[in-house]
């Protein structure tokens, strides 16, 4: 992969994970749990009130995982379609930073490359 191609990927990858941050933002403050919850003040989203019922459950040792009470719900809470977007846009997120890493890692080994051909020192 030559290093313009490396450039220009790290140039998409960085402005495609800060947009999935952005969208998720925006997902976030969309939240419609509001005020109808029994668990949080107003400006609580899904995730707070599924955290909520995750400690609680510990309290009372009932063996529980975020995922089980998020994917199953339970009896008072259903996560609202804009915080299953959030979840949905930081996997995105996260495959975009597994390659923008992949990427970072390629410039460090020609530049590591570069300096040993180059006969290069760096000095400490």
């Amino acid at each position: 992969m030559s290093i313009e191609n490396l450039m220009a990927g790290h140039a998409y990858w960085s402005k495609e994970r800060k947009r999935l941050k952005d969208l998720g933002s925006v997902e976030s403050s969309l939240c419609t749990r509001g005020s109808a919850d029994r668990f949080f003040r107003p400006s609580s989203t899904c995730f707070d009130v599924a955290f909520q019922i995750l400690k609680e459950n510990d309290e009372y040792n009932e063996p529980n995982r975020f995922e089980d009470i998020w994917d199953d719900g339970c009896e008072d809470f259903e996560p609202c379609q804009h915080c299953k977007n959030v979840r949905t846009l930081k996997r995105e997120r996260g495959r975009a930073g597994t390659r923008l890493g992949a990427i970072r890692s390629a410039i460090t080994r020609i530049g590591s490359k570069l300096e040993y051909i180059d006969g290069m020192g760096v000095s400490k």
